[in-house]
Parts: structure tokens; sequence; C-alpha cells
């Protein structure tokens, strides 16, 4: 006999808003503590490309310019702990210059 298998409740738009914003400011945050004055090019623009849900868990995309007009992007995954959003791991790549 097979288990019978339950489907989770459908997010509403409203939910998936406030997830959204949940991790856009838990990246901000996390940006924000990586920026190093000691960096030689610690000014650096960035924006959030991507945030793709899934139930619980997240993966965003962070891309980044630095002074000297290099960039590179940062992933981030993101799990849902007890209603609270944890980043889970990071991974980063550099671009060349052309």
């Amino acid at each position: 006999m097979l288990a019978s298998q339950t489907r989770p409740a459908q997010r509403t738009d409203s939910t998936v808003n406030a997830d959204i914003s949940i991790i856009e400011s838990l990246l901000a945050q996390s940006i924000g503590v990586s920026t190093s004055p000691a960096q030689p090019c610690h000014d650096r623009e960035h924006h959030v490309s991507s945030i793709d849900l899934v139930g619980d868990a997240a993966a965003a995309l962070v891309e980044f310019t630095d002074c000297t007009g290099s960039s590179f992007t940062d992933l981030y995954v993101l799990q849902k702990h007890d209603k609270t959003w944890m980043i889970e791991s990071k991974a980063w790549d550099s671009h060349a210059f052309s």
C-alpha cells in the first residue's frame, strides 16, 4: 500500500511578498557586515538579481561591482527554521576583466 502524500498549503501572495522582504533585509545585513573599510575597494554597488522560493527554502543572487570596475556574484542559500529565515550557505564567483 502506498502512503498518502499531502501537498503543502498554498502560499498566498502576501506570504511570499513578506518572505521576500525578510530575505532582502537579511541579505542587506549580510552584505553590510561583509563590507570592510580595510579592503582597498570597499565602496561597491550591489543589487539583488533574483530570489527563488521553494517552500521553506530560497536561493538568492546578488550582483556586485566595485570601484575598480570588477564584478562578482554571490549566491545565497537560505532556509526557514521555526518561521525565521537564516542564511545556510554562500558561494561567490569573481568575473574576470574583459
